[in-house]
């Protein structure tokens, strides 16, 4: 029984119209669970606005209450100032705003992130309050600690925060974490620097909090200074400018200078007046920044919920046209158009791709050969449709070709000029080598061994050069290499040697044919090490067996190091990205460290270090190693 042309029509329209509709269905609920994250983390970040807010007026209560308390106690025994304790009513009028607003946005957000430890200890704050207006037995440290128990807690609320909203509102939000946290140091600061200029001296336990906030304050202006946008810099470099904020920082330095139970003068008036005016300097910024980071945040809401009303909009929409599509085309004849579609999706997907990998590999005319044509069909209209796709395939081929080609020149060019460099450093390294055992002189040593130096890296960039064009490496050796010695030969050919320690060892020896490719490899990582590390840190290496045979080898350097996103992108580089990458340039180094792993098997993986800085680990397979040192050659290299 012959089917009818409408019904072939139907069935060949109804699977992609279904297919059409189920694909803005899935975008409805795509963008459905893209708002319902956008809320939680908009909640997030709302709580850990609400916490940083509350800990810092807390901060503020805490010195307030500890300065009321010295001064009542202070010999002789006067009657406290009625200021300070105006202010301290005024201040936990602000608090216990601030407590009722973080109250409110956890009972309104989620139960899982760990809110019930805050709660509790801000339940205690009464009991702290009663403690500080009795005035008994209790000191300003007692209440210090006091407050400390509450606020701690409340801090921690903003490490559940979790890096679920965009980058730029999560800068924003580590700027604000930032700041808060050196502006309670500050509050700190003016309490513990209000007792000692009101006694005189600054006793051992003031002088020890004192060191300990000045050091919190540093570290996170830096953490605020890192994150910042130019607006929130340009207010800072402004705040610091103040004279007020000034003459803050030049009082804390002499009270530092006097030392633990030194002496101070100053008055503490002036001081309560200019650390009221930096804080106020500060707080300015807080409040512009968590103004910013809220409007981010509701910004963010408001967009996910407008993408999910135009979704429901487009699967309507796309509904509507797709029953129009049907009418339009139900009279059209789309077999043929069906498979040539069919046809030139093989040509695309697996045809075409593999005469591009003959191009690549035996040549234009090879690759010509290789992928055959679509076949021409007998509709007038499709014919010229084939024959432009058969001439755009043509086309794609030649440029594959060429590419191909110049490939191959400029692999040629960069081996030419490897040996070439190759040749001329080794003959300088020979003139270097005959004028240090021919001269004494100190001085003239010093300079040739410099020399010595930078030929040797100079020819590491040739053998870098020679690598990266696909020959084989240079300076093989016919007998197994000490572990140790290529370790060795690998921080020599570093840039500032002098900062590269060698830790434990575990005996062991490389092969000779990879030992001279592996002590290149670990120069390039040990190069990269000190590159992302401060000039003052250490750089560290350390080699040891592990499971099934293996030696694992580790660089690892301190301090900043690389970030995630960095260590990504190097990773890659490493994994194998191609050669026509836009960072070959600039990450040469890496590139040669992915050819030499993938050569010989190495698994080579950058990761953060343990605290701060980076760890490269190279994993040298059980094929390159052997145990036994006895028969080894001496370092690699010259």
């Amino acid at each position: 029984m012959r089917i009818p042309l409408r019904t072939k029509l139907t069935l060949l329209l109804a699977i992609p119209l279904l297919v059409l509709v189920a694909a803005a269905a899935r975008e409805v609920q795509n963008t459905t669970d893209d708002a319902q994250r956008g809320d939680a983390a908009t909640s997030r970040v709302e709580l850990s606005l609400a916490a940083t807010t509350a800990a810092l007026e807390l901060a503020q209560e805490r010195a307030l209450s500890a300065s009321l308390l010295s001064a009542t106690k202070a010999p002789p025994a006067a009657p406290p100032d009625s200021e300070t304790a105006e202010d301290l009513a005024s201040q936990r009028d602000r608090t216990s705003d601030a407590i009722d607003a973080l109250r409110a946005t956890i009972t309104g957000g989620r139960s899982e992130l760990g809110t019930a430890p805050a709660l509790d200890q801000l339940d205690r704050l009464a009991a702290a309050r009663e403690q500080v207006d009795q005035r008994g037995e209790a000191t300003s440290d007692d209440v210090l600690g006091a407050y400390a128990e509450i606020i701690d807690p409340v801090l921690d609320l903003d490490r559940a925060v979790e890096l679920a909203g965009s980058a730029a509102m999560m800068t924003r939000l580590d700027s604000f974490q930032a700041l808060s946290r050196a502006l309670q140091e500050v509050v700190v600061e003016q309490g513990l620097l209000t007792s000692a200029f009101a006694s005189g001296t600054v006793n051992r336990t003031t002088y020890d909090r004192l060191r300990e906030s000045v050091t919190s304050q540093s570290l996170w202006f830096d953490q605020f200074a890192r994150n910042a946008d130019s607006a929130q810099l340009d207010h800072y470099a402004k705040a610091l400018a103040q004279p007020a904020v000034t003459t803050s920082l030049r009082l804390r330095d002499q009270a530092l200078a006097a030392g633990p139970d030194g002496q101070v003068h100053a008055d503490p008036a002036a001081w309560a007046n200019v650390m009221e005016r930096k804080t106020g300097f500060l707080e300015t910024i807080a409040d512009d920044t968590a103004g910013s980071l809220a409007d981010s945040a509701a910004g963010q809401r408001e967009l996910a919920s407008d993408r999910r009303t135009r979704a429901l909009l487009v699967l309507g929409i796309t509904v509507a046209l797709s029953v129009a599509v049907l009418v339009l085309l139900y009279r059209t004849a789309i077999r043929p158009l069906r498979r040539l579609t069919l046809a030139a999706d093989h040509a695309v997907h697996v045809a075409l791709p593999a005469a591009v990998e003959v191009a690549q590999n035996e040549g234009a005319e090879a690759a010509r050969r290789a992928l055959t044509p679509l076949p021409l069909p007998a509709d007038g209209d499709l014919a010229e449709l084939t024959a432009a796709f058969n001439e755009a395939q043509t086309a794609a081929l030649a440029l594959a070709s060429d590419e191909a080609e110049l490939r191959t020149k400029v692999n040629a060019v960069f081996l030419n000029f490897g040996h070439r460099t190759q040749d001329l450093v080794t003959r300088q390294l020979g003139h270097i080598d005959d004028l240090e055992a021919r001269t004494e002189d100190p001085d003239t040593l010093s300079d040739l061994f410099l020399l010595d130096h930078l030929s040797t890296r100079l020819r590491r960039n040739a053998e870098s050069l020679v690598v990266m064009a696909g020959a084989d490496s240079p300076r093989p050796w016919s007998r197994p290499v000490s572990v140790v010695n290529v370790v060795r030969a690998a921080v020599a050919e570093a840039v500032d040697y002098s900062r590269v320690d060698v830790d434990s060892i575990d005996p062991g020896a490389i092969v000779g044919i990879a030992a001279n490719d592996v002590s290149h490899l670990l120069a390039e990582l040990v190069d990269n090490a000190l590159a992302f590390s401060a000039s003052g840190t250490r750089v560290r290496i350390a080699g040891g067996w592990v499971d099934e045979g293996r030696y694992l080898v580790t660089v690892t350097s301190a301090g900043a190091g690389m970030n995630a996103g960095q260590l990504d992108e190097a990773n890659e580089r490493i994994s194998g990205s191609n050669v026509s990458d836009p960072g070959m340039s600039r990450y040469f180094g890496m590139f040669v460290v992915g050819r030499f792993a993938r050569r010989h098997g190495i698994d080579v993986r950058l990761m953060p270090a343990r605290g701060d800085g980076t760890t490269a680990e190279v994993l040298l397979p059980e094929q390159l190693m052997v145990g036994a040192v006895a028969e080894c050659q001496t370092t690699p290299g010259r």
